[in-house]
């Protein structure tokens, strides 16, 4: 592995960790501000994740700004080093959330949650990132562009948040038996279906294949 791609890993990997830290630290700030309103439950559940994915969007969306103006050869190039962030800052968002749960609730619990939880940081990361990723070059309808783009990314979020929200709520709130293997399942189809959709934005044709977008 090439040094810069070593320190860009590195760089991934402490974003995510300090999304983790920065999402508790305003979960615990909301749960002040709003003690009238947070209560417990549902609603108090909806507002951790809520902020969770707003900042984790915030920082897909500054990585994007970032390699957006950096000197990076192709689009290609640079959309592929946004999703490699994105999959690497999620993975260690969940890492150590897990392993807090551990430290906290010390039980075999924290295996099922790699195929349950885990994965939800990865696939809302690359969600965000194909929401974010940089535009083509030379492309003249910049207001069009601008308001799609907007619009994409607040759908992105907004499923972000539901599908984050409805794992979180069952995993609470409604627990049953077999609630572990289908949440499993269900994140490895997400997982599949994003690839899918990031192989139609050149992560493979680009750097696999050596192909540009059709």
């Amino acid at each position: 592995m090439r040094k810069g791609a070593f320190l860009y890993a590195l760089a991934a990997l402490g974003a995510g960790l300090c999304h983790w830290y920065a999402s508790g630290l305003a979960q615990r700030l909301a749960a002040r501000a709003l003690a009238e309103h947070f209560g417990g439950g549902l609603r108090a559940l909806l507002i951790n994740v809520a902020l969770e994915e707003v900042l984790r969007l915030a920082l897909i969306g500054a990585a994007a700004y970032a390699l957006s103006r950096g000197a990076e050869r192709s689009e290609a190039g640079s959309m592929a080093r946004l999703y490699a962030f994105a999959l690497l800052a999620g993975w260690a968002f969940g890492s150590m959330e897990n392993l807090s749960y551990l430290l906290a609730f010390p039980s075999l619990d924290v295996f099922w949650r790699l195929g349950y939880s885990l994965p939800i940081h990865i696939n809302a990361g690359l969600l965000y990132a194909l929401a974010c990723r940089p535009s083509p070059r030379g492309d003249g309808r910049r207001l069009h562009g601008a308001l799609s783009r907007a619009l994409g990314t607040a759908a992105a979020l907004g499923l972000g948040i539901a599908w984050h929200g409805a794992f979180n709520a069952f995993a609470s709130l409604a627990f049953f038996k077999t609630l572990p293997a289908l949440g499993s399942a269900l994140n490895a189809a997400a997982f599949i279906a994003l690839v899918l959709l990031l192989e139609r934005n050149t992560i493979l044709r680009g750097v696999s294949h050596g192909r540009t977008r059709a």
